[in-house]
């Protein structure tokens, strides 16, 4: 693995992502040097060196933190790495390289699916083949409400609910992605 360093800015990268010369630099500078290799999940991260901050995991209140959690290992092949032994349970879960925290809500609202409602709106998966994960999670029990649509910097994405009504969508990006 790479790491690419500016003043306060670490960029790392995994060799099974895209190729590190491929990437266009959003900071062109002199300056810039390649430094040392480091161990780091999968992708390329950008985060301010100073406080080695990187995205862990995104939390998700349910109504039902039980249900939810079963949802999440059911249908999309979560894997529990913790949970408090409560009822209702908190629970942290493994997406893969993404980890999602379940725990109880005090509260909804009935616009949970809106995805222009202000604050974080879905959870995308990215796939080899937006058809076959459709196919596979239609399998198992996931209902398709729109049709695929353009993705935001190249691609296709298909929107899908959980068993709350939490938005989530696969995205497929084409061969040798890169923004």
């Amino acid at each position: 693995m790479v790491t690419l360093r500016r003043p306060n800015i670490v960029a790392r990268h995994n060799p099974g992502m895209a190729s590190l010369p491929a990437l266009r630099d959003p900071w062109p500078e002199p300056n810039f040097q390649a430094s040392h290799i480091v161990l780091f999940p999968p992708g390329i991260f950008l985060f301010n060196e100073s406080m080695n901050v990187s995205l862990e995991h995104i939390g998700l209140p349910a109504k039902d933190s039980a249900a939810l959690k079963a949802w999440y290992e059911r249908v999309l092949g979560a894997r529990q790495l913790w949970d408090n032994g409560l009822n209702p349970p908190t629970c942290l879960l493994s997406l893969g390289a993404v980890w999602v925290e379940i725990y109880p809500a005090d509260k909804s609202r009935p616009e949970t699916a809106d995805n222009k409602l202000a604050g974080f709106r879905h959870l995308a998966l990215r796939v080899a083949s937006l058809s076959s994960a459709r196919a596979e999670l239609e399998l198992r029990g996931v209902a398709f409400t729109e049709e695929v649509r353009p993705a935001a910097g190249g691609g296709t994405v298909l929107f899908f609910e959980d068993s709350e009504q939490n938005l989530l969508h696969l995205v497929e990006r084409p061969d040798h992605f890169k923004l």
